[in-house]
């Protein structure tokens, strides 16, 4: 042992130990990014929807121009139960839902309550968008976005500040336009770097889509979220590129479940020369903007947990060729050996045998 040590060279040691600090910062950048991604809950709403795996969650968002409504996404709805019913793909029970689903459109309104009024960028919402979008709450709670018509709104704390002096408002009545609302609850808006850069800039509330429709101004539905079958790698996707029923240069379709995957990661870095670029004309709103973000932040981590493991992968290769050149044995020795090892199994059970 002495003299193994006294053998061991300075240049090995450094050559060692800087592959073991490669290593350790390897695990440490995989660590930060699964507890990074592991955060990102809207990005997650499939693991959560089946625990086996076979589910996925697709976002669609169009442009101005795709002209998408309610009667064209309820259309959509129905092929979309015709599909999976002609894939024998059903429910476990009649209570059981296939899939969930919600679509949104940006806007503006104006609330009026007795002490005053505040216009807020406003985000119209119908189906499951609490279930995609778990926002966090301050006080109250989520409303029905799945009633058309639904009278509730949920208001961020510098509008329940503006129009009330107070976050504790669950219940209270505002107008928007001739017609009362309810106030369902107050969240807390993020006002960070981050979020204002992805366009939560302002005050924000949310209501139903067809009170922003008849109450406030909107473009339009920008915006359809579902998580639904994927019994086959890609089938959800496909299936809702097929029938959603927009041109290709109309919307833009992402798979959210697998989005931040090892394959995903590797072809946005070698699109990332033109994914910049600009061709279909949708804006995304704010929660797709900081996946985005993520992506880039991921595949930017990822690049450089590959070259840390270059240098341990090469010091190992090295370390084992040189093992290799330097062995004691020759392959001729091998029959011998392996023969003097069936001697040695056989003389030991013969020993146990007679101690018996």
């Amino acid at each position: 042992m002495r003299q193994f040590i006294n053998n061991i060279k300075l240049k090995q040691i450094v050559f060692f130990a800087l592959a073991v600090l490669s290593l350790l910062l390897y695990f440490g950048l995989t660590f930060i990014t699964n507890l990074q991604e592991s955060s990102l809950l809207e990005q997650r709403i499939a693991n959560e929807w089946s625990k086996e795996g076979d589910a996925a969650q697709i976002s669609a968002f169009f442009t101005e121009k795709a002209g998408v409504t309610v009667d064209s996404l309820t259309g959509f709805e129905r092929q979309l139960d015709s599909a999976l019913l002609q894939d024998s793909i059903v429910a476990t029970s009649e209570s059981a839902r296939l899939y969930a689903s919600t679509y949104s459109g940006k806007g503006e309104v104006t609330i009026t309550s007795q002490k005053g009024n505040v216009t807020a960028d406003a985000i119209g919402v119908a189906g499951d968008f609490f279930l995609f979008h778990p926002l966090k709450l301050v006080s109250g709670s989520y409303f029905n976005s799945s009633e058309i018509t639904g009278d509730y709104i949920l208001i961020d704390e510098e509008a329940a500040w503006q129009l009330f002096g107070s976050n504790d408002i669950a219940g209270k009545q505002v107008m928007i336009g001739q017609t009362p609302h309810f106030i369902a609850g107050v969240i807390e808006r993020d006002d960070s770097d981050l979020y204002l850069k992805a366009g939560l800039k302002k005050t924000t509330v949310y209501l139903s889509y067809h009170s922003l429709e008849t109450y406030g101004t909107t473009k339009g539905i920008d915006s359809y979220e579902i998580v639904m079958p994927n019994p086959i790698t890609g089938f959800a996707l496909k299936t809702v590129k097929e029938k959603i029923g927009v041109a290709e240069t109309e919307v833009y379709l992402v798979e959210n479940s697998n989005r931040y995957s090892l394959l995903s990661l590797a072809k946005i870095y070698l699109e990332s020369s033109y994914r910049s670029m600009g061709i279909t004309g949708v804006v995304f709103p704010y929660w797709e903007n900081i996946a985005r973000y993520y992506e880039d932040k991921f595949v930017t981590m990822l690049v450089f947990r590959i070259l840390l493991l270059i240098y341990p992968i090469i010091y190992t290769i090295v370390f084992l060729v040189k093992k290799w050149k330097n062995r004691k044995w020759k392959w001729r020795q091998i029959p011998g050996l392996l023969k003097n090892a069936v001697v040695w199994i056989n003389r030991n059970k013969i020993k146990e045998d007679l101690d018996l």
